[in-house]
């Protein structure tokens, strides 16, 4: 939309900016249908309660990164013979240094070996969602603890990320890696976020044609330690 006021150079005040920001959380309500407030509403509430559980359970520490996984708009269409639809779930690991750069073409089988590994671990060092079945929509509404590895604790938190990876699951073969993101752990905050906000998902090496992913969404929110 256009600030019809604003087409001069004249700057924004403060209260203009709070006016945008309004106007625009309205019409996006407006676009989900007319149940959007509820149902944010609801999804608030569950995200509040899955993060006070995590903390009364002893789950979350000053070395655990709590994330919130809403929901997925618009995920690729599966590789796999069918509908095209997929059966997506998030895994997510604290890792040194931005996963996104200079990434090398085996980045699955990796990650694959790293799920293995873990898998037989006393210290799991990776978290997942619940997979959401035949649906490019997803809505998990999960709360997620994911450690940070023992071997990282004591490292600034500017050095370290939390990877984010979209799967689709394969009752036959190897689950298919679709895309991922990676986040700071810096600049989280130390308490839960109000609502979880929609980020864009990006290629894996070596598949960027594999998957479209220009109008893909996730929506996270985070927080470090167990501050309520």
């Amino acid at each position: 939309f256009e600030v019809v006021n604003k087409r001069s150079d004249e700057a924004f005040t403060a209260d203009d900016v709070k006016y945008a920001q309004q106007v625009a959380s309205y019409i996006a309500m407006m676009l989900e249908g007319p149940t959007a407030e509820l149902r944010r509403v609801l999804a608030l509430t569950r995200q509040k309660m899955q993060h006070q559980d995590l903390v009364r359970s002893g789950t979350s520490t000053d070395t655990t990164v709590i994330c919130f996984c809403e929901q997925a708009h618009d995920l690729p269409e599966s590789l796999a013979e069918g509908d095209g639809l997929m059966d997506p779930y998030i895994t997510m690991q604290v890792v040194r240094g931005d996963p996104l750069q200079n990434q090398a073409p085996d980045l699955k089988r990796k990650v694959l070996a790293a799920r293995s590994r873990a898998a037989t671990s006393f210290h799991r060092e990776i978290s997942k969602t619940a997979t959401e079945l035949v649906t490019r929509h997803p809505k998990w509404d999960e709360t997620v603890a994911v450690p940070v590895p023992e071997s990282m604790e004591g490292v600034p938190p500017e050095e370290l990320y939390l990877h984010v990876l979209l799967w689709a699951y394969d009752p036959l073969h190897e689950d298919q890696l679709v895309a991922q993101n990676a986040f700071q752990l810096s600049r989280m905050p130390c308490k839960a976020a109000p609502s979880a906000r929609p980020f864009p998902l990006h290629p894996i090496p070596g598949q960027e044609r594999w998957y479209s992913l220009e109008k893909a969404r996730v929506w996270l929110s985070f927080s470090r330690g167990a501050a309520l």
